[in-house]
């Protein structure tokens, strides 16, 4: 497949898409942690975008005083997090090592969605397949 570059439209219609795509992101992680380094009272109406002064006395408060919850619920989190990420990423390695030993990329398209089909699907496919003596049954 031939690669056509782009003209000087199409670069600018990327960079603002890809600009846009990244304040969208980055404007709300912004936001919070600006409140969350507020001094207690500095957040009023109108809110600005940046504090007055920085300080982690609201985080000392939450995490190590009896007004908080304390670390564990963060604590909690991280870990339930990084370890669904580690299965996550354990599963999809030995999917992809399955996909490439069955020879995916020689099934095409076809074989890829009959690889990839619904559980319920397949079950029911085989079901008819055996019914039609196509495939031997796993009771000979």
């Amino acid at each position: 497949m031939e690669v056509i570059p782009l003209g000087p439209l199409g670069r600018a219609v990327r960079f603002v898409a890809l600009a846009g795509g990244l304040a969208f992101t980055l404007v709300p992680v912004l936001w919070v942690a600006s409140l969350a380094l507020r001094p207690a009272g500095a957040v009023t109406f109108p809110v600005s975008l940046l504090p007055p002064s920085l300080t982690l006395e609201n985080l000392r408060t939450i995490l190590f005083t009896d007004l908080g919850i304390g670390p564990r619920p963060y604590l909690n989190a991280a870990f339930y997090g990084i370890s669904c990420g580690v299965i996550t990423a354990i599963i999809s390695l030995m999917g992809g090592y399955a996909l490439d030993a069955i020879g995916v990329a020689a099934l095409g398209v076809g074989g890829l969605l009959l690889v990839l089909a619904p559980a319920g699907w397949i079950v029911r496919y085989s079901l008819r397949v055996r019914a039609l003596g196509l495939a031997p049954s796993s009771a000979e």
